[in-house]
């Protein structure tokens, strides 16, 4: 097992930003990795021998992945042999990053009916254990000609479940998985958004952590998201006014300024975040879970990081309530999710765009003693 050391008797002091980090030195492990090298191709699903324009049946999960999810509107398992399946895994020219090989999903758009999410496309890894802390990071590509029309695509989550098979995609309040942390692109009349979301256990009354409200977040939750810019929601941590957190690494891929000074107040385009034919290239995200230390008790932690740069960071969740009958860990991520695309794109476009993401890594603590925002105190104690 490959292993990364780290000094980790890290305090970091504020008054209203909380974080301890403290045990003499922790080893970072991997529990998975991917980079799709050695991935055969393959794709998502194959048609519906019940009738053509019927769901897709799912192949089998690639080797070494758990289960999968496709439900793509246009496919040629879905009769449109010019379109894709939700998920491909291949050599794709222009899609991988540091091989020949990634996944892509694909997202569709369809105007009926109007309540449904498209384009369902989800690789899911279950663990054979639960983990305290989970730090994972890859790397994500958009198509550089893509129109970006207004949507919401989920993207990431790392969870625990207790469920097998396709028990693993059923959430809500009666599903099979909490807690969760999750990121999403949102792309509406603000810009681009940084789409943060999490859940909690157990999900019949703390599925929104109602039963806990998190403290000290940049920006209030709806149902569980925040719908976060990319100005002072990354450099005011906690909502206080005060700059804890400056930029000094993100930078718009457009302009090659730091972000937010290549949009406007905060609001940027996503050919700015993921460029476009002119300009592309793959940024790197990175996000960091630590379940709380008892039912009920707000002292878990979820970071968010792009390119390096912190952009997402609260320690006071809790992420089990406090009736939960348990603790529980860490054991799953998933990659890819379903899509919400503009409805009122016409049918006859049959619209499709696509991400790819490369070089997964998941450990079960961080790999790096994480940068402390200005604004803190940092005392390393031997």
């Amino acid at each position: 097992m490959l292993r990364f050391h780290r000094a980790k008797s890290i305090h970091l002091f504020a008054i209203t930003l909380l974080s301890f980090l403290n045990s003499s030195q922790l080893q970072a492990n991997i529990i998975f990795s991917e980079d799709f090298e050695q991935q055969a191709d393959w794709v998502a699903g194959y048609p519906n021998t019940n009738g053509v324009g019927l769901r897709p049946h799912a192949n089998p999960a690639p080797p070494n992945w758990t289960v999968i999810r496709t439900d793509p509107a246009y496919a040629p398992s879905m009769g449109d042999t010019d379109r894709h399946e939700s998920i491909e895994i291949g050599a794709f020219e222009g899609k991988a990053r540091s091989g020949e090989r990634s996944v892509v999903f694909y997202r569709d758009a369809k105007s009926d009916p109007n309540w449904k999410w498209w384009s369902d496309g989800i690789l899911a890894k279950k663990f054979d254990q639960e983990y305290n802390e989970v730090y994972a990071e890859f790397y994500i590509k958009w198509a550089p000609n893509s129109d970006h029309p207004k949507a919401l695509s989920k993207l990431f989550r790392i969870l625990h479940t207790w469920g097998e098979g396709g028990e693993i995609f059923k959430g809500f309040r009666d599903g099979f998985n909490g807690p969760i942390a999750g990121w999403n692109y949102v792309h509406n009349n603000y810009g681009l958004r940084n789409t943060i979301w999490m859940r909690g256990y157990p999900p019949a009354n703390h599925y929104y952590l109602e039963s806990n409200p998190i403290k000290g977040l940049p920006r209030e939750m709806l149902s569980g998201d925040m719908s976060l810019n990319f100005d002072n929601n990354i450099t005011d941590l906690n909502q206080d006014r005060v700059t804890d957190n400056p930029n000094t690494k993100l930078v718009g891929m457009k302009s090659g300024l730091l972000i937010p000074q290549g949009g406007q107040q905060g609001m940027i385009h996503p050919r700015e975040f993921f460029g476009d034919e002119s300009i592309t290239g793959w940024r790197k995200m990175a996000f960091y879970v630590k379940m709380n230390s008892a039912p009920g008790v707000a002292d878990g932690h979820y970071e968010q990081w792009i390119d390096d740069q912190l952009v997402f960071a609260n320690y006071q969740i809790a992420w089990v309530g406090a009736d939960a009958d348990k603790m529980v860990g860490w054991n799953a991520v998933k990659l890819g999710g379903n899509d919400y695309i503009d409805k009122s794109l016409p049918d006859s476009l049959r619209y499709e765009d696509w991400y790819a993401m490369d070089d997964l890594v998941v450990m079960d603590a961080h790999p790096h003693t994480p940068s402390a925002p200005s604004q803190l105190s940092v005392t390393r104690q031997p």
